[in-house]
């Protein structure tokens, strides 16, 4: 019961079916299908058994049709939690889409609550083929909130980009069994992307690979002031080895990563990740692999995989393997104030002058 739906065109006599979609991460019972809508070139699926977000929280799907493809991406409750079946039921007029997700408990107990997404338009970037432009910048510069960016497939040699405060989704292409196959380079000359224009969670990040990066801080991506969403990406070989971050340096803003990749990058302080934001705020890492990262920066090269400090973090379904530190944490490092909540991780083969695996500094609590 994972599900499936159809698309058929009418040629002026008979319907042809045209495609079948599908979730490409689709598993038992999450009933993607169980609703439909379409407008024009974009379909909308909803799948409210998904459990992304716990047991049946469910999801929903955004089909457009580009270049003779349907290209996926996926919609999920801001709030989302488990049994609130968001997307049992979808529609879509135009941009504009609605979500229900019937046994929300925002207001009481299986309540219910409606979701609507303006989901903007359409830009493609393309190297070396037809699109609408061939840099991810000259696309952001011309997105208005709301729209997607579509990165095919390519290496994309490009640093500094920067997301310019929109909340907008830049995203890259992936294979039929799930690889990445869009690459942003920065050659050395800077980091990679940029925030720092007060960015939202509705800034996303999905399905990249971000190499090449090298700043001060954050030779992957620096993230001032801003929370912007990070979903399925992968930080490889970007360095900070004199400040902070060789994957992601983030100062004063909001982290969330799920199901990124942090393998190869060096910081002075925070080999793969750097977070350093304001007291009472909330940070999520949630099934990330941290590997062979590394913090340089002598006694004071904390976190090889992850260094985080004053406010509280969940770090859920995480492995940290073969990362060093100089300092304290090859692992990880946490300065939280606020505490750490660890859950369902894994440490290996990690090696540091004090905390081989995780360095709680004594600071906050740890669970």
């Amino acid at each position: 019961s994972a599900g499936s739906a159809y698309i058929f065109r009418f040629n002026g006599k008979t319907w042809i079916e045209e495609t079948v979609l599908i979730a490409g991460d689709g598993s038992t019972l999450d009933e993607f299908g169980h609703s439909v809508s379409i407008s024009g070139d974009i379909a909308v699926v909803g799948a409210g058994g998904d459990d992304d977000l716990g047991v049946n929280s469910g999801s929903a799907y955004i089909f457009r049709y580009f270049e003779n493809e349907w290209i996926r991406s996926k919609l999920h409750a801001s709030d989302g939690a488990p049994y609130d079946t968001f997307g049992l039921k979808v529609s879509i007029s135009e941009n504009t889409v609605i979500v229900g997700s019937r046994s929300n408990d925002g207001v009481a107990p299986n309540a219910g609550a409606a979701y609507i997404y303006n989901i903007g338009d359409f830009w493609s970037v393309d190297d070396d083929e037809a699109a609408d432009f061939d840099t991810i910048q000259a696309a952001i510069d011309a997105a208005s909130d709301g729209d997607t960016i579509f990165v095919n497939e390519g290496t994309y040699f490009e640093h500094t980009i920067n997301t310019l405060g929109k909340a907008i989704v830049i995203e890259g292409t992936t294979g039929e069994s799930g690889e990445l196959l869009s690459i942003v380079d920065a050659n050395s000359q800077g980091s990679v992307f940029v925030c720092n224009s007060g960015e939202t969670p509705s800034t996303l990040l999905k399905n990249l690979i971000i190499t090449g990066g090298s700043a001060f801080s954050g030779g992957g991506m620096y993230i001032e002031a801003s929370s912007p969403s990070l979903v399925g990406c992968t930080f490889i070989n970007n360095q900070a080895p004199k400040g902070f971050g060789g994957g992601i340096c983030s100062i004063d803003g909001v982290l969330s990563l799920v199901d990124c990749t942090f393998i190869g990058n060096i910081g002075g302080v925070g080999g793969g990740v750097y977070n350093q934001p304001e007291y009472d705020t909330t940070h999520e890492v949630r099934g990330c692999l941290f590997q062979e990262n590394h913090a340089v920066n002598g006694n004071y090269g904390h976190g090889g995989g992850l260094k985080h400090g004053r406010a509280f973090m969940l770090v859920t379904d995480c492995n940290f393997v073969d990362n060093t530190a100089t300092g304290g944490g090859g692992g990880m490092s946490e300065f939280a104030s606020d505490g750490i909540q660890i859950v369902n991780c894994n440490f290996v083969g990690n090696s540091a002058q004090g905390g081989g695996g995780l360095d709680t500094n004594g600071i906050g609590e740890c669970v």
